[in-house]
């Protein structure tokens, strides 16, 4: 994980998180992994769909990157908020999502 911090004039903090290739592709395969728990999947047993067919049941690669994101961000955020050395005092949000590569 690198992380860089912009200090706003709102008393804010702006987070750059950037997330190398292997984290990705293991959150890729965690998030196919519990969806494919959690999506029936014709054909498959609960948890044993191929990635591109989970990927698929949930609404195609955008929606299934939401998700990843969504996951990484639940184990990223708070080791990012102690490296910073940030206590926020409201939850923090998500304003833009840029994947450069998912494979």
């Amino acid at each position: 994980m690198n992380l860089q911090v912009e200090t706003l004039d709102t008393h804010e903090a702006r987070l750059t998180i950037s997330v190398d290739k292997a984290l990705f592709a293991r959150a890729r395969q965690e998030t196919a992994r519990a969806l494919s728990r959690q999506v029936r999947i014709p054909g498959f047993r609960p948890g044993h769909a191929p990635m591109p067919m989970v990927i698929r049941a949930v609404g195609g690669e955008e929606a299934f990157n939401v998700e990843v994101v969504e996951r990484l961000m639940k184990d990223l955020y708070p080791q990012a908020l102690d490296q910073a050395g940030i206590e926020p005092y409201a939850p923090g949000q998500i304003e833009d999502i840029r994947i450069a590569d998912t494979a």
